[in-house]
């Protein structure tokens, strides 16, 4: 497995982040990627922006670990992460992760015929 994220670029002093969070966070980037018909084999590392999504949604799966109740600070956190991995991921393209070239599709003509 890649390792877009490491158990250091998740620090964070409110959550016990584990590195089974960080393996977690490695495949979501991984499934992202994938979503975006983008081959992990083709981003050239590190990739900060990649880096900051594995990490948010590694703190994200330590939050929802840690949290006790509904009404706990850590779902706040939680969600706060989210909010902010949707908008990175939003960003997410081949141009933003230096990907050049094509990218397997070509032009097809359509007739009536």
């Amino acid at each position: 497995m890649v390792s877009y994220c490491l158990l250091a670029d998740c620090v964070d002093p409110a959550l016990s982040v584990e590195q089974r969070h960080v393996d977690s966070g490695n495949m979501y980037v991984d499934s992202v990627l994938r979503n975006l018909r983008i081959l992990p084999s083709e981003v050239v590392l590190p990739q900060p922006l990649l880096t900051a999504i594995g990490a948010l949604y590694a703190k994200r799966e330590a939050a929802i670990a840690g949290a006790i109740g509904e009404n706990s600070p850590l779902i706040d956190k939680a969600r706060q992460f989210k909010t902010t991995l949707d908008m990175l991921i939003g960003s997410v393209n081949r141009e933003a992760l230096g990907i050049t070239g094509a990218i397997g599709f070509s032009n097809v003509t359509l007739g009536r015929g």
